[in-house]
């Protein structure tokens, strides 16, 4: 549950197409009072950090898909790829994201019911 966890924090590293705005910033995530901080830069890159911990990741968004889909690959401790995480994701106004990952993070989900999962969560751009 815990990587699960990690891993959809991680997966709020979407870049959007030209019709959509850039993720490139600052977010933040609150789950069950744990909170986590997104930085996204050059529409490629993530770095996600959780009290003295930071993690790294590349990630790719194809927004011709209903709902979007985000690919995001998690970097090892030298940067190589570990693993890659299929998910969706969607734009709640201008500055939330919803973002989902199976709790398997191989099939990726095809939608974000039923509502209230534990594998959907809203990333909140910092102002």
């Amino acid at each position: 549950m815990r990587v699960v966890v990690f891993i959809i924090a991680l997966g709020l590293t979407m870049t959007a197409s030209a019709q959509k705005p850039s993720l490139n910033g600052r977010y933040k995530l609150s789950i069950k009072g744990d909170y986590y901080t997104y930085i996204f830069s050059n529409d490629s890159m993530l770095s996600i950090i959780h009290g003295s911990d930071t993690a790294f990741a590349k990630y790719s968004t194809d927004t011709t898909q209903t709902p979007m889909h985000i690919n995001m690959a998690m970097l090892d401790e030298v940067g190589l790829e570990s693993y890659t995480a299929p998910g969706i994701y969607e734009w709640v106004g201008t500055d939330k994201i919803r973002l989902r990952f199976s709790n398997d993070l191989v099939a990726r989900p095809i939608s974000f019911l039923p509502k209230g999962n534990e594998e959907t969560v809203m990333l909140v751009r910092e102002k």
